[in-house]
C-alpha cells in the first residue's frame, strides 16, 4: 500500500454499527466503504485493498475468521490492518483472531472514538 490510501472498509451486518463508525470517519477524510456480509466484504477487500477493515466476527455467507484467513495468508492483502469487533469478547474469540491475523480486537458495543483513535494509531503507524 503507498501512497495516502484512506479507504476504510467496515463488514458489519448491522446498519447502525456501519453508520455510527462511517459518518466520524467520513469528517476525518477517511473513503469508507461497506458490506454487509462476509462475501460481499471480502471481494471488496480484494478488488479495493484499503488500508484498514473493521471486520465482525458473526458474518452470514463467510464469518469474520475466515475473511481474515483469505485476506492475511495472501500476498497481496496480508499488509491490510484489521480490526476484530464482535459480541464475543471470551478469551478464546481473541486468542483466535490473533492466529487468523487479525491486528487488534474491540467488544461490542462500540466506543465510537475508541475505534476511531486505533484507527488513527494504525495510519500514523502505517505513514512512518
Amino acid at each position: 500500500m503507498v501512497g495516502k490510501n484512506r479507504k476504510i472498509l467496515i463488514v458489519d451486518d448491522d446498519i447502525n454499527i456501519r453508520e455510527s463508525l462511517k459518518i466520524p470517519l467520513i469528517l476525518r477524510g477517511y473513503e469508507i466503504l461497506e458490506a454487509s456480509n462476509g462475501q460481499d466484504g471480502l471481494m471488496i477487500a480484494r478488488k479495493e485493498k484499503p488500508l484498514i477493515i473493521l471486520l465482525d466476527i458473526l458474518l452470514s455467507k463467510l464469518d469474520g475468521f475466515r475473511v481474515a484467513r483469505f485476506l492475511k495468508f495472501d500476498e497481496r492483502y496480508k499488509d491490510i490492518y484489521m480490526i476484530a469487533i464482535t459480541q464475543l469478547g471470551r478469551q478464546e474469540t481473541q486468542d483466535e483472531a490473533q492466529r487468523m491475523g487479525f491486528n487488534s480486537f474491540m467488544t461490542k458495543p462500540l466506543d465510537t472514538e475508541a475505534v476511531i483513535e486505533k484507527i488513527e494509531r494504525m495510519v500514523a503507524e502505517h505513514q512512518n
